[in-house]
């Protein structure tokens, strides 16, 4: 069985995982081999995708993704309020993992407030 080492603890079989896909469209398609493993390596893992409105069409029918979550920050999710939307919804998730694809600050630090590992 394959683990995960989160934030310094190892987790056998996460079994819910949040991926913050990439921001733009060539990243995204560019992850999508790593998603097939992801779902290869825990494959009773509800996998949860959270992406920008453009970029999730690529995901929609992806057989690793269980779920998407749409983060808007022009609309939903603009300013410091939207901020505290999005990471109120996904702490209400309990997630045990994350999987960030976007190389940003921003994503990291939405997943350390909503109490993802």
């Amino acid at each position: 069985m394959s683990s995960l080492i989160v934030r310094g603890s190892r987790v056998i079989s996460p079994e819910k995982i949040m991926v913050r896909a990439p921001n733009w469209i060539g990243d995204a398609v560019m992850c999508l081999p790593a998603l097939e493993v992801l779902r290869a390596q825990y494959p009773s893992s509800e996998t949860v995708l959270v992406a920008k409105p453009w970029v999730t069409e690529i995901f929609l029918h992806h057989p690793a993704i269980s779920r998407q979550v749409v983060y808007d920050p022009e609309a939903e999710h603009r300013g410091v309020q939207g901020f505290w939307k999005l990471v109120h919804a996904l702490r209400a998730e309990k997630f045990n993992a994350a999987v960030l694809f976007q190389n940003a600050f921003h994503a990291a630090w939405t997943a350390w407030w909503a109490d993802i590992p």
